[in-house]
């Protein structure tokens, strides 16, 4: 399912407000406290209507009262702005989630049309038919917090709905997948089912074309977690998952889990459940832990491993920007990109993104330093007053900056010319 258009109203910190969604990726980009988090949690409760009737609370997202903007109408007095509403237009139609009342209940009387589609749907897995489901799954900041301490289990083999367990979790952690990957090379070994071997194959290969330094990996039963191995001139080396550095972690985590959820909905589509799987999945901080060069190509991975998934994000990075056309940008702070992000610098794109200057901040602050203090030098008039606000911030500037004993010379030579003159 994607979602091309969204109207957010009295939602968090929007008034009202509307996106416009590229069909596979779009990144959301702006200062800290614009809204980016925001309009990703809309989109869950849009895709959300998709399931209610399942009818379970954990594959399920809706608006919570937390969420619905306050507007202070006096001093200290905070009132809740109602009708709050999540409406979008998609390939199921039209529909909108909304409280409209102080009882603070999710109405679905405007999602109608997206519900029976999905009833009609849910019905026909129940009897057996093959039938595609899509696919929604939300990867927040808190996506590795939780594993540490995540203890990797059998998974019971149900419904082929479970594959939407925990899906708008934005504290969505391995332990699912690394559950089912257990199981799954477990009933191999008893079964030797070629359907399930294609299963753990199509796995693997989607997390192996991510990871071009690593060569194989599989389950470790005795270290009871998966093993990632890599051949070299040095000989192989094998790293258990949850020893892995962040960044590995990171982009490991949110291919395993969007091709676990894809296997799990779709069975029948075999090897091709990655590339026929259709659905949205929504990633906050795209570059969380990744380093220069993955941010890079992270937008090519994502979409070349599932070319029929819906990609939003949001980024701080401009090595993502850089890898987008700007039909795929969101600027929350309304700036526009004339020219493509993919042809211009870092540096342009970092201005794009709001960053005032290329240079780094202890060059601004010195740069801003010497013109003050050479400011001053040529506004002196020879007063007793003048030379010593100009020695104090020699000395000042001294201090700051005395790992850079160049830039003191300079300022000591100008300062000695200029009042040795007067």
């Amino acid at each position: 399912m994607f979602i091309k258009h969204l109207n957010i109203k009295n939602f968090k910190g929007f008034t009202e407000h509307s996106f416009d969604f590229n069909d596979r990726f779009t990144v959301i980009i702006g200062n800290n406290g614009s809204g980016k988090t925001s309009v990703l949690d809309a989109l869950a409760i849009a895709a959300g209507c998709y399931l209610i009737p399942l009818g379970d609370p954990k594959k399920q997202r809706v608006i919570h009262k937390g969420e619905v903007r306050i507007k202070e109408t006096q001093k200290s007095v905070f009132e809740p702005q109602l009708p709050c509403e999540i409406e979008a237009t998609g390939v199921c139609g039209e529909w909108k989630r909304s409280i409209e009342k102080m009882t603070f209940s999710n109405t679905k009387k405007y999602a109608k049309e997206i519900i029976e589609i999905s009833e009609d749907v849910f019905a026909k897995v129940s009897s057996g038919e093959n039938v595609d489901l899509p696919l929604f799954a939300y990867h927040g900041t808190g996506r590795l917090w939780a594993e540490l301490n995540d203890t990797v289990k059998y998974a019971a083999q149900g419904s082929r709905t479970e594959g939407y367990e925990n899906c708008f979790s934005v504290k969505s952690s391995s332990k699912t997948f690394r559950n089912w990957y257990k199981t799954l090379e477990k009933n191999i070994d008893k079964k030797d089912s070629e359907e399930l071997k294609q299963r753990l194959e199509t796995f693997k290969k989607a997390i192996l074309n991510c990871l071009d330094d690593w060569d194989d990996l599989y389950y470790d039963f005795a270290e009871d977690d998966i093993v990632c191995v890599k051949h070299d001139t040095d000989g192989t080396t094998s790293i258990p998952y949850r020893m892995m550095s962040d960044g590995y972690r990171n982009m490991i985590g949110m291919i395993a889990d969007i091709a676990y959820r894809c296997i799990k909905l779709n069975p029948h589509l075999g090897v091709n459940a990655l590339r026929d799987t259709k659905g949205l999945v929504l990633i906050d901080e795209l570059d969380l832990h990744l380093h220069q060069s993955w941010q890079k190509v992270i937008v090519s991975e994502l979409v070349t491993s599932f070319p029929n998934i819906q990609f939003v994000a949001t980024t701080h990075s401009p090595f993502v920007v850089q890898s987008l056309g700007k039909n795929q940008i969101i600027n929350l702070e309304g700036q526009e990109l004339f020219a493509q992000p993919y042809d211009v610098s870092l540096e342009t794109n970092a201005l794009y993104m709001g960053v005032e200057s290329d240079r780094s901040k202890i060059f601004s602050d010195k740069e801003k330093a010497a013109h003050e203090f050479f400011s001053a030098l040529n506004e002196f008039k020879g007063t007793e007053n003048e030379r010593r606000a100009i020695e104090e911030k020699f000395d000042e500037y001294t201090r700051l900056y005395s790992d850079d004993p160049v830039f003191v010379a300079k300022l000591n030579m100008a300062k000695l010319s200029r009042l040795h003159r007067k």
